[in-house]
């Protein structure tokens, strides 16, 4: 019988395991558990595209950005906010990490979602500058702008809507493409980031990590959030956490587009997570709308 990659990549790792359980609930990666005498660990193997859609390419070096990533932010918010690497072989796009457990969903709790405001205003405060601009990752960016920001006009008009409302949204794609960072963005900050377990939480998959912007941190959880539920006190508690950690940062005033072109992903999008039929798809398609009409 031939043997199973993810036990093969494990031992290369130096992780021995006798078991190896593909998990689901990612988009980008071959993600499998191996369990062993040693305990467990997770394995994240990189495709050159999207796991959950390969006619999506993705640079496959996105699992060496998440391991510099994860090493500096652990520099920055303490270990206990990230999972550990335990172990990496670039040439084959194989990251070990410390296998966190059993989680449970995001909960919509203010002093919870204010921590983790604060916490992201300090990965940012921490890292701006050009000091970790080496972490820039601009094949990640050119990728998020063919597959959403460019994507938008086109949406829009789908939906029956002038195309030139997405235009502001274009151009913002061109702009984090093309133009240098400012701090270290974690940038997939959904819910399933954030892993909520028994005695710590943690931010994991830090795939699309990179030196740019913060609105692709900020802008994307609001965008969240208002999926999960749309009353406006748990943005609130995330922004009032942020600003509590990082006084000084000035809100960008794209983020409403970023936020927007989240929300039509996710519905009308490449990513989709809301069925054609589910009650939430029009308040969340009249919310992205106002944000790309309002002044």
């Amino acid at each position: 019988m031939k043997p199973d990659p993810a036990l093969t990549m494990g031992v290369r790792l130096g992780f021995p395991a006798n078991r190896a359980t593909r998990l689901t609930g990612g988009n980008l990666n071959r993600v499998h558990r191996l369990e062993g005498l040693g305990g467990s660990a997770i394995l994240k193997v990189a495709p050159p595209y999207v796991a959950s859609d390969p006619s999506i390419p993705l640079d496959p070096t996105r699992n060496r950005h998440e391991r510099l990533a994860l090493l500096r932010a652990a520099e920055v918010l303490g270990a206990e906010r990230v999972p550990a690497v335990l172990g990496h072989d670039d040439d084959r796009h194989a990251l070990l990490l410390e296998d966190l457990g059993p989680g449970r969903p995001l909960p919509l709790d203010e002093a919870f979602l204010r921590a983790l405001g604060g916490v992201i205003g300090t990965l940012h405060r921490a890292t701006w500058g050009d000091g970790d601009a080496a972490l820039a990752n601009p094949s990640v960016q050119a990728t998020r702008h063919a597959i959403q920001y460019s994507q938008v006009p086109g949406w829009l008009a789908n939906l029956g809507h002038d195309r030139s409302l997405g235009e502001p949204v274009v151009q913002l794609g061109r702009r984090l493409r093309d133009e240098p960072g400012v701090c270290l963005v974690m940038g997939d900050l959904w819910p399933r980031a954030v892993h909520v377990g028994e005695t710590r939480w943690a931010l994991i998959d830090w795939e699309l990590a990179h030196h740019g912007q913060p609105l692709q941190d900020t802008a994307h959880l609001r965008a969240h959030l208002f999926l999960m539920d749309p009353d406006p006190r748990w943005p609130t508690a995330f922004e009032a956490g942020y600003r509590e950690a990082f006084p000084e940062h000035e809100p960008d005033p794209d983020a409403p587009l970023h936020e927007a072109a989240e929300l039509l992903a996710r519905t009308v999008g490449a990513f989709p997570m809301l069925d054609d039929d589910d009650p939430r798809r029009p308040a969340v398609l009249a919310r992205a709308v106002h944000l790309l009409d309002a002044p």
